[in-house]
């Protein structure tokens, strides 16, 4: 039996198809004004609209300092903290460097990504970067409002320094680094030697922080592969009842089988007596 017939195996098992199936909903991706000004200041947080997010699908449920999320996310994130962080951690290169990815573009990876991001910074000692790597797409600088500030691209072309470009929110222990300025040369900045550089000095200097990237679909573009191979470990979304066996195993086979992957599968059917009570499952190849 082949890693992702295990794989697939061990998450349906999980699940159970007498109960209807629960539909993550499409992110929304219409842009509002953040409330942040253009030349911010340390002092200047943006503002994380929380019933907007969860309109657009996320699974935020909270409106204050005491944030819950989905338990489906609450269990997602103890192996990719255990990577980063725990007995295992030391056999992980980088292990505090996640990419969140997908084989094709629409199975859900960056409300994971969001989501994730959020369930871990509720930890008491946990503080998250995430960094909107999806250049062609940019749906997380939009939900967040900073399709117009700098970011990453800015950051990998020297003309922000990285301190500056993060962006700090008005949720504790929760930063973002914006896509950045649109750049005819986006994609390729994600394969340079730049953003080598950049990951290597994101893993060193900030070791007590998850990095979180939202990067392209793998079967998409190239600049994804390199990413993966920079990154200490990976989180494969895959959409239930959609996404392609073959395009499973094709995405896998495009990534370093000694690091740690993870398996999210998205839109998943649920039982109610079950652990999960989000749209997620997640499993380990």
């Amino acid at each position: 039996m082949s890693i992702i017939d295990k794989a697939m195996k061990k998450l349906q098992n999980n699940q159970s198809a007498s109960v209807a199936k629960r539909i993550t909903p499409h992110i929304k991706t219409t842009k509002y004004k953040a409330k942040v000004a253009n030349s911010r200041s340390k002092e200047c947080k943006l503002h994380i609209d929380r019933e907007r997010l969860i309109s657009a699908g996320l699974s935020i449920s909270a409106a204050d300092g005491s944030l819950t999320v989905d338990n489906a996310f609450r269990r997602i994130k103890r192996p990719i903290l255990a990577n980063a962080y725990g007995k295992e951690s030391a056999l992980v290169e980088n292990g505090n460097i996640v990419m969140v990815c997908s084989s094709l573009p629409g199975e859900g990876k960056t409300f994971n990504a969001i989501n994730i991001s959020m369930s871990i910074a509720i930890e008491l000692d946990k503080t998250v970067l995430l960094v909107d790597a999806d250049l062609p797409r940019r749906n997380t600088s939009s939900l967040f409002g900073l399709d117009d500030e700098p970011g990453l691209t800015d950051v990998l072309v020297g003309e922000k320094d990285l301190t500056d470009a993060i962006v700090s929110t008005d949720l504790q222990d929760f930063k973002i680094l914006p896509a950045g300025t649109k750049h005819h040369h986006g994609t390729e900045l994600l394969a340079s030697d730049k953003m080598f550089n950049l990951i290597t000095e994101l893993a060193s200097r900030y070791q007590d922080r998850i990095i979180i990237f939202d990067t392209p679909p793998l079967l998409i573009t190239s600049e994804a592969q390199v990413l993966a191979g920079l990154a200490g470990q990976v989180v494969l979304i895959v959409e239930a009842d959609r996404t392609l066996k073959h395009d499973v195993e094709d995405a896998v086979a495009m990534l370093d089988s000694t690091k740690p992957i993870g398996l999210i599968l998205n839109k998943t059917q649920v039982t109610s007596g079950s652990d999960y009570y989000g749209d997620s499952a997640y499993g380990a190849y």
